[in-house]
């Protein structure tokens, strides 16, 4: 077996739920349910997490964490460790099942997927999922939130370019813009960014370009020229602010620069962190093999719903 093909196998399987992943639900935290929903004419599937402190008529907080290719909305949970935060926090997260387990996330070869005669629309699936919610759990339609790895990442960023009145801000985990979105990226308002990307990533290259797999996966936009672009939208000031921050773990081989590209228009942010040395993974869960290095430095969870709290919808 190959070994690009061993890296997709190993991802799919974590992300579908395999012990690999973290972050399994505690017993009798919080609340999960399985719903459905029709959207293009197709039956789309999500997985609601509900914190135990939810109650009628208090609106929570949202946050769509979308899983990678390959793999599906349980398999997020377990890695993402999202559930617990949420208990402890007070929002709800839904984890979202893409259709043969991709996301339409504006590269041209998921850009253009059907099935049968029915063009693939991920954008309005969760643009209506966005809509169910805010009525049959009370979300709070200015605290909405998007997050992933991956596929999941790409994805993101579409989002918060096309749907821009319902994301407040994202969370792309080894994931940039794909480029045929790029020139069409145009939000009317700002949308906060925190970008997460290993300079080893070898899926995602940090330098952009064509994404690693068994055949064509399409091209991205490198890290660097992602962020300048969320800076522009978002009218970020320049130059970009690095820090260096201090070791957790120094025995990793792991170390995190952050960059602030702001202050940015109407208390938007766009910032990044570099995981020197870090793979196509996410920053605090479990080593996967072949995926390159974790950083322990920092907990990307944790780090994301801090962002989040920060900001909601102008």
């Amino acid at each position: 077996m190959s070994q690009t093909r061993s890296h997709a196998l190993i991802l799919a399987a974590v992300l579908a739920g395999s012990p690999l992943g973290t972050g399994a639900q505690a017993a009798g935290a919080g609340e999960d349910r399985t719903e459905t929903i029709q959207s293009g004419g197709i039956q789309r599937t999500y997985h609601a997490h509900l914190p135990p402190a939810a109650q009628v008529g208090r609106m929570l907080p949202l946050v769509l964490a979308f899983h990678g290719g390959g793999g599906k909305g349980t398999g997020a949970a377990r890695l993402y460790g999202f559930n617990q935060l949420a208990d402890a926090r007070g929002f709800a997260v839904v984890y979202p099942d893409g259709l043969d387990r991709r996301w339409n996330d504006g590269r041209r070869t998921t850009g253009e997927r059907w099935l049968g005669k029915v063009l693939v629309d991920d954008v309005s699936f969760v643009s209506a999922v966005i809509d169910r919610l805010t009525v049959t759990l009370h979300i709070d339609p200015r605290r909405v939130y998007a997050t992933g790895i991956s596929n999941g990442a790409i994805f993101s960023h579409r989002l918060a370019c096309e749907l821009p009145d319902k994301i407040a801000a994202i969370a792309p985990v080894a994931g940039t813009i794909a480029e045929p979105e790029a020139p069409r990226c145009a939000p009317r308002t700002p949308v906060s960014v925190v970008e997460f990307h290993g300079t080893e990533d070898r899926f995602v290259p940090y330098t952009g370009g064509e994404i690693l797999g068994r055949s064509e996966r399409g091209r991205v936009l490198s890290v660097e020229d992602t962020m300048t672009l969320w800076g522009r939208i978002d009218g970020c000031s320049t130059p970009a602010q690095r820090i260096q921050l201090p070791p957790v773990h120094p025995e990793d081989g792991t170390r995190v620069q952050r960059t602030a590209y702001g202050p940015c228009r109407r208390g938007s942010e766009a910032v990044l962190y570099t995981i020197v040395g870090g793979g196509h993974t996410w920053p605090g869960t479990a080593w996967i093999p072949f995926l390159g290095p974790v950083s322990r430095q920092i907990d990307a969870t944790e780090v994301i719903w801090e962002f989040f709290s920060r900001h909601t919808n102008m």
